[in-house]
């Protein structure tokens, strides 16, 4: 005998429907309660309990204003708020200005004021700062130039700055007053000494008349005088400093000095000197001094581009560094040599 097929009505642990439905309703009901019962378990533990980072973080100093002239020997103060609350715990007599972000070091106030929040410096240059005023104030594009400024701890971060425009102050790099003069007083000195070269016998092998050829040692001696005297202007105006002459350029000036001297001496002992320089006419600056009676010559040729390019170097070191070069006593003796050199020819062509 075949044994019927069991009917769904019939079907072992059969469940009602309706109750089916019941239970399920029951069941999203009490995950419903479960999820709002934990939210508000956690909305209670945050209000109870605020977390670090819910609690409110108390204001730290901020500079909010700059009193004074941005400007390398100058004094300026600065208003730091909540400065006194900060100084509980801090020494502000640590203090130092940040421009560009950058710490003065060992530029520490000269007083503090903590009950108006008011510290007082005095710009200067220190052996630990010299590298950042350097940074600053090296390469100048203007009179002034637009930088940050703060104040902060020297081995720290410097303040929060409300500064107009976004804590970007004026930095005075040149001193337009000063500038000016000196200025004046440069081109002063360069349009005489073009007019006296041009009509006078300043650079020019010596004689009563005005026309003689142009002097290689005299030129020479000239270049350097122009060239340490405006690039030590430049760095007074700049840093205020005035001892910046070192040993070195004193051998560079003795060289070429030297060189201007001995040509004279060796022109001047010379007894039919005198006859052939009476006739003897300029032709032209670069051609008097590459030659001489007997045509062009190495050895003027080798200490002009010398002086030239050396120069040149010389000028380039003093505009991005705001410091006369040390000059190695190799390159001193380089020079020497050229000098000696074109000395030394000169003495058989007199003989």
């Amino acid at each position: 005998m075949t044994r019927p097929e069991p009917t769904p009505d019939s079907l072992p642990g059969d469940v009602d429907p309706a109750r089916a439905y019941r239970r399920r309703c029951i069941t999203a009901l009490l995950r419903g309660l479960a999820v709002l019962v934990a939210i508000a378990l956690s909305m209670l533990l945050t209000w109870l309990v605020p977390s670090a980072a819910a609690q409110p973080v108390e204001p730290g100093p901020r500079v909010s204003a700059l009193h004074g002239h941005l400007e390398l020997d100058y004094t300026i103060v600065a208003q730091v708020d909540d400065l006194a609350v900060w100084a509980v715990d801090h020494d502000p007599r640590q203090l130092v200005p940040f421009i560009e972000g950058r710490a003065l070091v060992g530029n520490t106030p000269e007083s503090v004021d903590l009950a108006n929040g008011r510290v007082l410096f005095h710009l200067r240059i220190s052996d630990d700062s010299k590298t950042v005023w350097t940074d600053l104030l090296g390469s100048p594009e203007g009179l002034r130039r637009k930088v940050s400024f703060s104040v902060g701890p020297a081995d720290g971060s410097p303040f929060d700055t409300a500064l107009t425009g976004s804590g970007r102050v004026e930095l005075t790099v040149i001193s337009p007053v000063y500038g000016g003069i000196a200025l004046g007083l440069v081109v002063v000195t360069l349009a005489v000494f073009v007019h006296l070269a041009r009509t006078t016998s300043i650079i020019r092998k010596p004689g009563p008349w005005a026309d003689a050829p142009y002097d290689l040692g005299r030129f020479q001696m000239a270049v350097w005088f122009f060239l340490i005297y405006l690039s030590y202007t430049a760095i007074w105006l700049i840093t205020d400093a005035t001892d910046t002459i070192n040993p070195s350029l004193l051998a560079l000036l003795g060289i070429s000095a030297g060189t201007a001297l001995s040509e004279a001496v060796i022109d001047s002992g010379t007894p039919a000197a005198g006859v052939e320089a009476t006739s003897a006419v300029s032709q032209g600056l670069l051609h008097d001094l590459l030659s001489d009676e007997t045509g062009y010559r190495f050895d003027r040729f080798q200490i002009f581009a010398f002086t030239l390019i050396l120069g040149v170097i010389f000028l380039s070191d003093v505009y991005n560094n705001l410091s006369m070069p040390e000059l190695s006593p190799t390159l001193l003796g380089l020079m020497g040599l050229s000098s000696g050199t074109y000395i030394g020819f000169k003495l058989p062509d007199r003989r």
